[in-house]
């Protein structure tokens, strides 16, 4: 079958005779409609991150074309989603697709039953190769023991900051939002998406608008650096919240006192679990949210490489979310 393996740091290989996948007991074979392209699968293809010699991709939809034993409640022709549930990589957990084991840059992959979900028929492929991406964004939310009228500032325009925005303003009633983003074009698209604002990331510039529009309550840190956690452990109210969405390796220097003497909560999250995904699948079904508009392009599995490289430079970024079509 068709796929594309990931063999070593910055290689990518398209190929048409990889092995095609069997399904064991307990899981069934998802013939891939589209996958989208995640930055942790940008990390891993520039750093290797977590796994080599794999095929990446955890974000897919497609069809049941086969089951495995004990699995014929889940008809063939089934349409669904593919996704990892509460994720730990401490645990080692072989069986994380695109992660630990193959994933859905191939033709064809296997699913365990705990991580397919199907999709009513309202719900595209290209749509449901989407709904990963906004578990991620619920999941932040919940962290963020939301409050009405809440002044949100959300640091990274990229896929995971805009869904967050595009979740946030569906599913609460913020006072506002700004969205601090470097690269122009994402600022443009958080405007489009119904941010109060979006900012380059210059303290002066945030905090002449929360002059304007008062004191940020909750930041979701989607960038996931140092820069970034300093500027929203500055920006935060006292007492406020900081989620931190942003994956970074190695380690970030935190200013502990400032954190003490400004009483900041800060809650990492990573990952979903079942009731997340759930609850994002229900938000594109009934159309609270427009998973359409995060679709930037659309490539074929041949591309795949040369789209990962291009992928890597920020400074020409025209995108939102990518996906591969199968």
């Amino acid at each position: 079958m068709r796929a594309v393996v990931f063999e070593d740091t910055r290689k990518l290989v398209y190929r048409e005779d990889y092995p095609t996948p069997v399904p064991g007991p307990g899981e069934v074979l998802v013939r891939v409609k589209y996958c989208g392209i995640c930055g942790t699968d940008l990390h891993n293809y520039a750093d290797k991150m977590y796994q080599a010699h794999i095929v990446m991709g955890h974000e897919f939809s497609g069809e049941v074309v086969a089951v495995g034993e004990g699995m014929q409640h889940i008809p063939v022709g089934t349409r669904g989603v593919g996704i990892n549930v509460a994720l730990d990589l401490n645990q080692g957990d072989s069986a994380s697709m695109g992660i630990m084991s193959d994933g859905g840059f191939a033709e064809l992959v296997r699913v365990r039953e705990q991580e397919f979900f199907p999709i009513p028929d309202k719900v595209t492929f290209p749509e449901g190769a989407m709904i990963e991406t906004f578990a991620v964004a619920v999941r932040a939310m919940k962290k963020a023991r939301m409050h009405p009228r809440a002044r949100i500032l959300i640091i990274g325009g990229g896929t995971i900051g805009l869904t967050n925005l595009a979740v946030l303003k569906a599913a609460q009633d913020p006072d506002y939002i700004l969205v601090v983003e470097p690269q122009a074009f994402l600022r443009e698209k958080a405007k489009e998406l119904g941010a109060t604002d979006a900012a380059p990331p210059s303290a002066a510039v945030v905090k002449r608008f929360m002059k304007q529009h008062g004191d940020v309550d909750i930041v979701f840190d989607c960038a996931g650096n140092e820069m970034s956690l300093s500027m929203a452990m500055n920006m935060v109210k006292r007492g406020g919240t900081i989620v931190w969405e942003g994956i970074h390796l190695g380690k970030i220097q935190v200013p502990i006192m400032l954190l003490n003497s400004r009483e900041i909560c800060l809650q990492g999250t990573l990952s979903h679990d079942r009731e997340d995904i759930t609850d994002a699948i229900a938000m594109v079904a009934g159309s609270r949210v427009d998973a359409k508009r995060m679709i930037s392009e659309v490539v074929p599995l041949a591309d795949l490489p040369a789209t990962f490289e291009r992928a890597l430079n920020p400074e020409t970024r025209q995108f939102v979310k990518i996906l591969v079509q199968l």
